[in-house]
């Protein structure tokens, strides 16, 4: 199962470094919703995340 959501997340990662690739810088500035961070926020705050992430999961053992 960890291997799943450890996949889950590889692919994720790189469908949002292909959408940043694609994205022009004017549109970094976009929010889905008032509140919400800018893509260009998002995109800093997520992006570096899932590759760490990948690696802390596979070194939780499996039983």
């Amino acid at each position: 199962m960890l291997e799943f959501y450890i996949a889950e997340l590889e692919q994720g990662s790189k469908a949002t470094a292909k959408l940043l690739e694609l994205l022009p810088e004017d549109k970094f500035g976009w929010k889905p919703h008032e509140k919400s961070l800018s893509l260009g926020q998002l995109a800093h705050h997520i992006a570096p995340s899932l590759p760490a992430c990948c690696q802390f999961l596979r070194l939780i053992p499996l039983k």
